[in-house]
């Protein structure tokens, strides 16, 4: 949108930013659980493998931006359906008020 109005992009940045940290801080957790990628050196097979499975792990995360936007959504448009009834609770130990005393 910035680009068609002949402006500088504000978010884009921001985004790109929190999105390389995403992966890198992705690619740094796999790295640290896997322990065949920890105690092994780095070869091209190995980093096509933590690109590969960083790649499933993004890919699993932003699928929940639309999820949460839509449930976001749909709870605050959507009516309110249950009546809550207020239940008093006896305790074990306590008298109770209404009970004949024997």
């Amino acid at each position: 949108m910035a680009i068609a109005r002949n402006r500088v992009p504000i978010f884009s940045p921001i985004a790109s930013l929190t999105i390389v940290l995403f992966i890198i801080g992705m690619v740094i957790g796999l790295r640290r659980t896997d322990s065949s990628i920890r105690n092994s050196k780095i070869t091209a097979q190995s980093v096509f493998f933590s690109f590969f499975q960083t790649l499933q792990g993004t890919l699993y995360m932003f699928h929940w931006l639309p999820i949460v936007a839509s449930m976001t959504l749909r709870v605050s448009l959507r009516r309110k359906r249950l009546k809550w009834v207020k239940t008093i609770h006896h305790g074990i130990h306590e008298p109770r008020l209404n009970s004949p005393k024997s």
